[in-house]
């Protein structure tokens, strides 16, 4: 008898699940309509000069994997890059801030690493850069603090001005990325 109450009880309670059939069409939008993101809007954007400190600067270019599942790196030891190609490169950073929608690209396998070094040769920075889903991380971050009036802050490049000067040393930005997005 327990049993057979049992089941009746879960199907009554498993039908009412999730029907929204007695709602009013008026009821029902504004309920998805409280679950739509809000657009994000740019509220400021200053330039970001990361680990000013650093005296040489190396740019490394993922090519793929080697037998061992390790990363095959172009230019194993990465590319020393000139004052200007520093210069270059940084003046498509910055510090964005926002408000409202605060989702990020899920793909994020970059590829190409800006690494800061000091004066002993230790790394003291890198800048990680996915060109498939214009995605990129500092560590440590190199973000200010985020303007009057935003919710969050975001590291961007200019990543077409940031391709350019890539592909102009002779190096790819399309490794593992679709066809018609490298």
């Amino acid at each position: 008898m327990l049993t057979r109450l049992t089941i009746v009880l879960v199907a009554v309670l498993a039908a009412g699940c999730g029907d929204r059939s007695s709602e009013t069409p008026d009821a029902r939008n504004a309920a998805t309509a409280a679950q739509e993101v809000q657009p994000r809007v740019l509220v400021s954007r200053t330039p970001v000069r990361p680990y000013p400190d650093a005296v040489t600067v190396r740019l490394f270019v993922q090519g793929g994997r080697n037998a061992d599942g390790g990363a095959r790196f172009v230019e194993p030891a990465g590319r020393l890059l000139t004052d200007g190609q520093r210069r270059s490169i940084e003046a498509t950073v910055s510090n964005a801030s926002y408000t409202g929608n605060n989702d990020t690209a899920a793909c994020f396998i970059p590829h190409h690493f800006v690494r800061y070094y000091d004066a002993a040769g230790a790394q003291v920075g890198e800048i990680a850069i996915c060109f498939c889903c214009a995605g990129v991380s500092a560590s440590p971050d190199v973000l200010g603090p985020k303007a009057a009036g935003a919710e969050y802050n975001l590291l961007e490049f200019d990543f077409d001005a940031l391709k350019a000067i890539i592909q102009g040393m002779g190096l790819r930005t399309d490794f593992d990325c679709e066809p018609d997005e490298g």
